[in-house]
């Protein structure tokens, strides 16, 4: 997996204390959907996340929009399961897809926390053409 710079939408982000967007967003311009024929959209622990009570939950979700304020024709293209932070070690993967057809012309990651707010962690989310898929036994 080679990553480029302009591709990340979040790199180490933290200070995700309550629901978040990703620091960067992604402006496809007028390709839109081709970009999702064969790219790869990959949402990771980079810092283990932590809570005062162990049990806030972390969803991540991939979203297109028209307008890079994304209020006009939001779209979730992607929507991980709500996972609790007790099993999110670093470099768990709560995105690892092929970004699917339906994207306009930006794209975010949208981070929501629930249960209770976040009191640490970091994550990365970034776009590429290709993603590991190496197990390690």
């Amino acid at each position: 997996m080679i990553k480029d710079k302009q591709l990340e939408l979040s790199d180490n982000q933290t200070g995700i204390t309550a629901s978040a967007a990703s620091t960067n967003i992604y402006d496809a311009g007028a390709q839109g959907d081709a970009i999702g024929s064969h790219d790869w959209i990959v949402v990771k622990v980079r810092t283990l996340p932590t809570s005062t009570n162990s049990t806030a939950t972390v969803q991540a979700q991939l979203e297109t929009a028209d307008d890079s304020a994304f209020s006009v024709n939001k779209t979730v293209l992607i929507a991980a399961g709500a996972i609790i932070i007790t099993a999110l070690p670093s470099g768990t993967y709560l995105i690892k897809s092929l970004i699917p057809l339906g994207v306009r012309q930006f794209l975010r990651v949208y981070f929501t926390i629930g249960t209770e707010s976040l009191t640490g962690g970091a994550f990365d989310a970034f776009v590429v053409s290709d993603a590991d898929n190496i197990l390690n036994y």
